[in-house]
């Protein structure tokens, strides 16, 4: 996912799964069902099923993209 994306939708840096699942949409083709797989991903951020994850320049972790 493009950080570029996530920062200009979400400049707070906190990402709720739907919001997730809607920026990451854009990334695949017209017509696909990209919401499972975005789950996936999604919580492969989220460990610990706060509902959200965070981002920061600064680094990457399992909290952060």
């Amino acid at each position: 996912m493009n950080f570029e994306i996530l920062k200009q939708d979400c400049p707070s840096g906190l990402v709720r799964e739907e919001e997730f699942k809607a920026l990451y949409a854009q990334f695949f083709p017209r017509g696909s069902d990209s919401s499972q797989y975005s789950h996936f991903v999604f919580n492969s951020f989220d460990p610990e099923r706060t509902g959200s994850i965070t981002f920061s320049v600064s680094g990457v972790s399992s909290k952060q993209i």
